[in-house]
């Protein structure tokens, strides 16, 4: 009984942990904010991935 409490224990903890490792990679893998604006015009300004025409 005991050894089924730590293995859920032990598993919550590896997704909660592996989660935020994810979003601390994300975080500093993204660049600052003030740069937000110009990679959005990079990319097309928000305009549709596939043009109407194809």
């Amino acid at each position: 009984m005991l050894i089924d409490v730590l293995v859920e224990v032990g598993i919550t903890v590896f997704v909660v942990l592996t989660l935020l490792i994810s979003c601390v990679v994300l975080a500093v893998a993204r660049p600052p904010r003030s740069s937000c604006k110009p990679s959005a015009a990079r990319r097309g300004g928000g305009h549709p991935l596939f043009p109407r025409g194809s």
